[in-house]
C-alpha cells in the first residue's frame, strides 16, 4: 500500500510540476514579439515629431497580451515581472535597435525614424498600427 501511495505522489508531482513547467514568457514568441513591436513603435514616436502613438490601441494590445498569458497559465505576478524585468528590457532593446538599424534608422538623424514609421504605417504592419501621423 505504501508503494502505491508513494508512486501516486511521484506521478502527481511529475505531471503537475516538472513536466508541466511553463517556459519563461520571453520564450513565448507570440507574447515576446508583440511586446518588442510595441517598444519599436514607442521609440519611433518618441524620436519623430510628425508621428504620434495610438495609445489606446497600444494599451489594448498590452492588455490582450496579458490576457493571453493568463489563459496560458501565467500569473499576474509572472506577467508583470516579465514586463518590468531589467534583463528582458535590455534584451528587447537590443532586438529593437537591430530592427531600427535594419530599417535604415540612424540614431543621430530623427528623419530616419520618421521614414521607418511612415513605411510601417503604409505597410499596415503591427508597428504601423500603433502609430499615426500627427
Amino acid at each position: 500500500m505504501r508503494t502505491i501511495i508513494v508512486s501516486a505522489f511521484l506521478m502527481l508531482l511529475f505531471t503537475s510540476g516538472v513536466a508541466a513547467e511553463k517556459p519563461h514568457l520571453r520564450d513565448v514568441p507570440e507574447i515576446d514579439a508583440l511586446l518588442i513591436e510595441v517598444r519599436i513603435a514607442d521609440k519611433i514616436r518618441k524620436k519623430c515629431d510628425i508621428i504620434a502613438a495610438r495609445f489606446f490601441k497600444a494599451n489594448r494590445l498590452v492588455f490582450s497580451l496579458k490576457d493571453k498569458a493568463r489563459k496560458m497559465g501565467y500569473t499576474s505576478e509572472e506577467i508583470n515581472a516579465y514586463i518590468n524585468s531589467d534583463e528582458d528590457h535590455s534584451r528587447q532593446r537590443k532586438v529593437r535597435n537591430e530592427y531600427l538599424r535594419a530599417g535604415g534608422v540612424d540614431k543621430d538623424k530623427p528623419e530616419t525614424y520618421c521614414a521607418l514609421g511612415i513605411d510601417e504605417i503604409e505597410k499596415g504592419s503591427q508597428i504601423g498600427a500603433l502609430l499615426r501621423m500627427k
